[in-house]
């Protein structure tokens, strides 16, 4: 039981964690493009970024100096804590505790 509580505890807070990432990569791209693109659009490219799709950059970052340097910041933290929070994820069901049915 005590087990399950901190399974249950370490993704709760990872998964927090991904949304304080998503956030901060949204509102730090939105604020590097001068806010020349939507929320919407920032969050998509944060999106592609930390889950590796890195599918149709809708952003040029070329023309934005630290834009490059903000998707490396935002990259090594975000894949990392993707695996992490899915790791979680997947030990909660291969054990049992996730009733997928």
């Amino acid at each position: 039981m005590v087990m399950q509580l901190q399974m249950y505890r370490r993704l709760i807070v990872s998964a927090i964690i991904l949304l304080v990432i998503l956030a901060v990569g949204t509102v730090g791209f939105w604020l590097i493009t001068d806010k020349e693109y939507s929320l919407l659009d920032t969050l998509y490219m944060t999106f592609i970024t930390i889950t590796t799709i890195g599918f149709a950059e809708i952003i040029d970052i070329s023309s934005y100096p630290g834009a490059r340097a903000f998707t490396m910041v935002i990259a090594i933290p975000g894949i990392s804590l993707m695996a992490y929070t899915f790791s979680n994820l997947a030990a909660l069901i291969i054990e049992g505790e996730v009733d997928l049915s």
